[in-house]
């Protein structure tokens, strides 16, 4: 198998999991592109920065109770790709061994969860109008008027750095990825693992792409950023341990080239929120869902 640094839709919904725009940022793309000397549409060129900006319409919901849908409107891309260090976006790596049959990359990238908390997490750069909780979280299935919980008397929800390895091969068609990631910024002390297979099909100048996966975060994550402790409940009904779970997901993308610099691009995806997070008070829907259809230029 030739280099392959996956600018790849499955490959960042393998990385992105959960949360949201990095996950965006790499969905506009397409399937996976190859290391070559000189840059093209299917490859990467050794050595050289590669800049690109995405403008369109579209959406990520937030299950987040009292919070916006984020919006996807300008997504900036940025990557490098040397002889075995790399940068993606928010992710930077180094490729261990590369053979005919996989890939092991050690890599470094933030955790994504705080995206859904705080617009100006790292996650949601260049997306407009996220906004923050309001100053109170009202549970589904009690009454508005029995809310006492106040979400500045809450923890604050960090921003975590994840480490880990990542494995990737293909067969024919499809091209499969894990990654085994610990936080190790002891924001939380957990542990991720993500995992994707993909496939992509042309016809004509049209490529689609179709992928499937799921990641499964460790008590420890869900815990920080979805539970309340007793203490924070104050005696209140809104006192929740999280455990650990699997959240699946799906997703379809489209692209086709205009011209040297400009392509078209459309995505869908969905993703089933594991019952450990879907079950906190914070949360109000079991379900994130996202989609985008717009341009990408490359500079």
């Amino acid at each position: 198998m030739e280099k392959q640094q996956c600018l790849t839709a499955f490959k960042r919904l393998a990385i992105a999991g959960v949360l949201p725009i990095l996950l965006m940022m790499c969905s506009l793309t397409g399937m996976a592109n190859d290391r070559c000397e000189t840059a093209s549409d299917s490859c990467v060129a050794v050595g050289e920065w590669e800049f690109k900006l995405a403008l369109g319409v579209g959406k990520r919901t937030n299950p987040v109770v009292d919070s916006s849908d984020i919006p996807l409107i300008l997504v900036p891309q940025i990557s490098y790709y040397g002889e075995r260090f790399f940068i993606e976006n928010l992710e930077v790596g180094y490729t261990i061994h590369d053979s005919e049959r996989f890939m092991l990359n050690a890599i470094v990238t933030p955790g994504r969860d705080r995206g859904f908390f705080l617009r100006e997490d790292i996650n949601n750069f260049f997306v407009e109008s996220v906004t923050e909780f309001s100053s109170t979280v009202p549970p589904s299935d009690i009454p508005l008027s029995t809310v006492a919980i106040n979400i500045d008397d809450l923890h604050k929800r960090r921003l975590a750095g994840l480490a880990g390895i990542e494995l990737s091969s293909g067969w024919k068609n499809l091209q499969w990825q894990v990654q085994l990631l610990q936080d190790i910024t002891k924001v939380h002390r957990g542990k991720e693992v993500r995992f994707a297979l993909g496939s992509q099909y042309a016809f004509k100048e049209h490529a689609f792409s179709a992928s499937t996966g799921f990641t499964w975060k460790s008590e420890s994550i869900v815990n920080y950023y979805y539970g309340i402790s007793p203490q924070e409940a104050e005696g209140t009904p809104f006192s929740y341990q999280a455990g650990s779970g699997f959240t699946p997901f799906v997703r379809l993308s489209w692209k086709k080239p205009l011209n040297k610099r400009w392509q078209l691009n459309g995505s869908i995806q969905y993703e089933q929120l594991s019952s450990a997070i879907n079950n906190s008070p914070l949360v109000k829907e079991d379900y994130v869902s996202q989609y985008f259809v717009g341009g990408l230029y490359h500079f």
